[in-house]
């Protein structure tokens, strides 16, 4: 079961690095080379798959030349896995309605300025005075109250996630030393077992 489970945490991680992968690549060979990253040919797909290969390369440097890998990306997650995931969507969609207000408000002035009467408009023409379109452009109170418990227990689960990893680096610190520092754990002396770390 556990490489059962192992295999398939595998697989995502590999679906996902190859899905952003695909993205990254390609901005970057529209950086590097503009004038073939719409091409069909065999330079731009030589220089596509060359920029693929780099930034893999990149990749395994950083998660290998990092001693807390696993703590850094635990970091990374508490800190931004939740707003990305949760308050950002929120956000955006609260703005929506925002600007769908501001529409409504610009509507109804020019409507007032202009005071033509044989001139419609839609809400008329559709057998309503647009009302119902102020109405449905009012953020909803029971969205506005899901939005806020979504949002509290985001921030606390941010917060405590974010709060575990640090206490967990300093703690990996306090045992094996600073990042970069090499501590050799159970030298053998002639006396016995001790450790040699560089300070």
């Amino acid at each position: 079961a556990h490489s059962a489970a192992c295999g398939v945490l595998f697989l995502h991680v590999l679906i996902a690095f190859l899905v952003k992968n695909v993205v990254l690549t390609r901005a970057l060979h529209a950086a590097l080379s503009p004038q073939r990253v719409e091409e069909d040919s065999s330079a731009a797909r030589l220089e596509h798959a060359a920029c693929a290969v780099a930034i893999l390369a990149c990749s395994f440097l950083v998660a290998n030349s990092l001693p807390f890998f696993e703590d850094f990306l635990g970091l990374i997650g508490g800190l931004l896995a939740g707003p990305i995931s949760f308050l950002l969507p929120m956000a955006f969609f609260y703005r929506t309605f925002q600007i769908g207000d501001a529409e409504v408000d610009s509507r109804s002035e020019g409507n007032e300025q202009t005071q033509l009467a044989p001139v419609t408009s839609s809400a008329e023409q559709n057998g309503t005075d647009g009302t119902a379109s102020a109405d449905s452009s009012k953020f909803p109170f029971i969205d506005g109250i899901a939005f806020m418990g979504v949002g509290l227990l985001v921030v606390l689960t941010s917060v405590n996630g974010t709060y575990t990893v640090i206490a967990d680096m300093v703690h990996r610190i306090e045992a094996y030393g600073p990042p970069f520092c090499c501590k050799i754990l159970g030298f053998k002396k002639d006396s016995g077992w001790s450790e040699l770390s560089c300070k």
